[in-house]
């Protein structure tokens, strides 16, 4: 007989783990692991007016601002692993005028999205095309 295993997942933004309210109103977490181009976090969540009335929820926290860092960890039983480390690149609102259908979209990408930031020229003399590629993506 199989022994079942405790499946779960932890939300990390911007260095501090993903508040509760934020947890629940998670519609989508999709990652995208790609071998030939940088790897891509999509997530949907529902966003709603504050109960009083004063704002959004999640959206007025400004949690998902440009580069902010956001990292998905799996956890299957006591082994954990992280799935991807992302910077934000995009967010979207859909709004609606149905409660619980107005949605936040932000996707993050892998950390090549920070390579290009700033260019960067310098010589490589007597190294080799994958010393170079090495020493560039330890720098990411």
């Amino acid at each position: 007989m199989a022994s079942s295993q405790a499946i779960s997942y932890t939300l990390t933004i911007g260095g501090a783990p993903a508040p509760q309210p934020l947890i629940s109103s998670v519609q989508i977490l999709q990652i995208e692991d790609h071998s030939e181009m940088a790897d891509l976090l999509r997530i949907k969540l529902t966003i709603g007016v504050r109960p009083d009335g004063s704002g959004w929820t999640l959206l007025d926290e400004d949690l998902f601002q440009r580069l902010t860092n956001i990292v998905v960890k799996a956890k299957v039983g006591n082994t954990s692993e992280t799935l991807i480390n992302a910077y934000v690149i995009e967010t979207s609102v859909s709004f609606s005028t149905q409660p619980g259908q107005t949605v936040l979209s932000v996707v993050a990408m892998d950390p090549s999205v920070l390579m290009n930031l700033e260019e960067k020229v310098r010589p490589w003399p007597d190294m080799s095309d994958s010393d170079i590629a090495s020493t560039i993506f330890s720098e990411y």
